[in-house]
């Protein structure tokens, strides 16, 4: 019989959101649009980077990040 292998991996899974964004996106739909895209393209991005990860799904204030690897980042120093 042949022996089947496995293809296993250690995987660190983010997932986080933009606490108020509804009650933003009431207040000012353009304003919190603008910045969120700044906070995505000057913050939330170089991080992922940073850390070796890939943002999986980016949907309005949520974020689907997966770490291929786990590691010690500099953020944490």
């Amino acid at each position: 019989m042949a022996r089947q292998t496995s293809n296993r991996r250690l995987t660190a899974i983010l997932v986080a959101d933009v606490v108020y964004y509804s009650r933003l996106m009431g207040i000012d739909e353009t304003g919190t649009h603008r910045v969120m895209r700044q906070l995505n393209t000057e913050l939330v991005e170089p991080v992922v980077s940073e850390c070796r990860g890939r943002i999986v799904k980016a949907m309005g204030d949520g974020y689907l990040v997966e770490f291929s690897t786990v590691m010690r980042s500099s953020l944490a120093d």
